[in-house]
């Protein structure tokens, strides 16, 4: 028994990645696609990350997050340039040759920091990343593949981790271009009760923009309210049978539907506000069908998104 014991504590530092004198978590900041992809079935990349990456990372000893973990926190955009700037590691899943995960890619590396690189076997590797080291899996997500993509990964995260503390070269654009590193400004931190002030002063000078630019139009505020109303209960009716449900398969008639109101720039923050959160959080995940099915423009997407998860996050604190 008593060499049982020691050989376990002898290979246990090999397993995961071995802390400072006090123990720090390690944070591992996940880059991938999110939604569906051309030549993928739908939600692949989800079983990827429950069955792959998020496994690797538990046995590597880091703690996996992505960017839609726990969205109604903050604003998407701004909570992932932090994750992007600030996590001890990161990991990249380069399949389907995504244009937002090579953009969060390019963040990353621009400040030199630990990233893992993998991909799938069908996914052609991109010219720019040639000269950096990968780690390839199976997009079967077959059991033994599965199973060797896990130790395989779970190895090159501590590999990378582990590199990067002795000051070693990893995937580094830095080393390769002889370019300097981009730096982080220094940051201003404001109090939760400016923060929620200055949210309340944006939304009022919205709602009043809006209807100046409606009375210009030719239209009247009653008229405005009568909308509102209208698009609020439409909305709620369109979304109550999909609160519990994924929006990936919603009717397109009822996207169209909840793309006109969201395209109706003097009434749609009126309505989204006026919702109760389980259906603001509903309004939310929508707009990944919207985009996808080019229903609503980048701004119109981002502008929303921004909005209802600040409002989310002031109700929270109210």
């Amino acid at each position: 028994m008593s060499k049982q014991k020691e050989t376990n504590e002898a290979i246990e530092p090999e397993s995961k990645l071995e802390t400072q004198e006090v123990s720090v978590p390690i944070r591992c900041f996940v880059i991938m696609p999110f939604s569906s992809s051309e030549g993928y079935e739908r939600d692949h990349f989800t079983r990827v990350y429950n069955h792959i990456i998020k496994p690797a990372c538990e046995k590597a000893g880091v703690i996996p997050e992505r960017t839609d973990d726990g969205f109604e926190s903050g604003f998407i955009p701004t909570k992932m340039l932090k994750m992007l700037t600030e996590y001890e590691l990161a990991i990249c899943d380069m399949s389907a040759v995504n244009a937002n995960v090579f953009y969060e890619l390019g963040v990353r590396q621009s400040f030199d920091l630990p990233v893992c690189l993998i991909k799938d076997e069908k996914s052609r590797r991109m010219f720019d990343v040639q000269g950096f080291a990968s780690i390839e899996y199976h997009s079967s997500l077959r059991y033994d593949y599965v199973i060797d993509a896990v130790d395989k990964i779970a190895r090159g995260l501590r590999e990378t981790y582990e590199k990067q503390q002795r000051g070693e070269i990893v995937n580094s654009i830095k080393h390769f271009l002889e370019m300097k590193v981009a730096q982080k400004p220094e940051q201003v931190v404001i109090s939760e009760d400016t923060a929620y002030l200055i949210e309340e002063i944006r939304v009022l000078k919205s709602t009043i923009d809006r209807q100046i630019l409606n009375l210009s139009n030719g239209g009247s505020i009653n008229e405005t309210n009568e909308k509102f109303l209208r698009d609020r209960d439409e909305l709620i009716q369109i979304l109550n049978p999909w609160l519990e449900r994924s929006k990936e398969s919603m009717p397109t008639n009822d996207l169209r539907a909840i793309a006109k109101i969201f395209n109706n720039s003097s009434t749609v923050y009126s309505v989204l506000r006026s919702l109760p959160s389980n259906y603001i959080s509903s309004a939310i995940w929508v707009l990944e069908p919207l985009i996808k099915h080019n229903l609503i423009t980048q701004n119109t997407y981002l502008d929303i998104k921004g909005s209802m998860i600040s409002h989310l996050e002031i109700r929270m604190r109210q």
